[in-house]
């Protein structure tokens, strides 16, 4: 008799299916002879006995010519060397053409991006850089695709590297900014006294108030003629209408001919 607390035995529940429970087994030698006859026919079959377990050669596929040319190609050179050689090439401090870099400064000339805009342009595959679409860097010969792209590279460590300068700024003590302003306050008060001089002689077309004076009066005028012609030819088409409804046409004889042929006595008529 079976003792009342003890556990029940557990059942053994039947298996469903296939049991892919167990590891698999894989045939090395099957695999390795696959891959070696797969080595051989795309490379030749030439292997390394690397380790002692003869393992084929992996085949690294060549980067694209698109990435260098075919002189570099020639030479032995990368994309990566090529490019650092082209940099050092334009670089003036490398080439001795200065001994010191420069402190960065500001552009004396604003950037006109919108120079193409709405324009069209025949581009040629494999052209040089400037005749390809974009915006185009005369000092490092590249084109580059968005005015976003150029921006980050004309404020770049290689294009400022290129003008000869670096990126740092130059450091300035309190005398210099004070020239700096004194220099501005002279300037304005002269433009000043300037204005006051010729609103003594009379108003001059160097006066603002009185070109903004001159516009105002312009444009009242003008708007003052736009609107009496409009008047004009509202009254016009209203007399117009007024004298079809009154069956006047006899007095236009392009009406009456046209009535008379369409056998009507008039437009319009009572």
């Amino acid at each position: 008799m079976a003792d009342a607390g003890a556990p029940a035995p557990e059942k053994k529940r039947k298996p469903v299916g296939v049991a892919n429970v167990a590891r698999r087994e894989w045939d090395k030698e099957a695999f390795q002879a696959k891959a070696d006859a797969k080595s051989a026919a795309v490379g030749g079959g030439e292997r390394e006995g690397a380790g002692g377990g003869g393992a084929a050669r992996r085949f690294r596929r060549r980067p694209p010519p698109s990435l260098f040319s075919q002189t570099e190609a020639a030479q032995g050179e990368t994309a990566l060397e090529a490019r650092k050689r082209k940099r050092l090439e334009r670089d003036p401090l490398k080439q001795g053409v200065i001994v010191e870099r420069s402190h960065l400064k500001a552009r004396a000339a604003a950037l006109d991006l919108t120079a193409a805009l709405n324009k069209r342009q025949s581009v040629v595959a494999g052209a040089v850089p400037a005749s390809q679409a974009g915006y185009y860097c005369a000092v490092c010969d590249c084109s580059l695709k968005d005015s976003t792209t150029y921006l980050d590279h004309v404020n770049g460590k290689w294009h400022n590297r290129a003008l000869g300068m670096s990126m740092r700024v130059e450091r300035v003590g309190v005398a210099p900014v004070k020239e700096r302003l004194a220099a501005l306050t002279a300037a304005k008060e002269r433009e000043k006294k300037e204005r006051e001089a010729a609103g003594a002689e009379g108003p001059s077309a160097a006066d603002p108030e009185s070109v903004l004076g001159k516009r105002l009066a312009a444009a009242a005028e003008a708007e003052a003629a736009a609107k009496a012609e409009a008047a004009a030819r509202r009254e016009a088409k209203k007399k117009a209408l007024t004298a079809a409804a009154d069956g006047s046409d006899e007095d236009d004889p392009e009406a009456a001919a046209m009535a008379a042929a369409m056998g009507f006595g008039g437009f319009g008529g009572k």
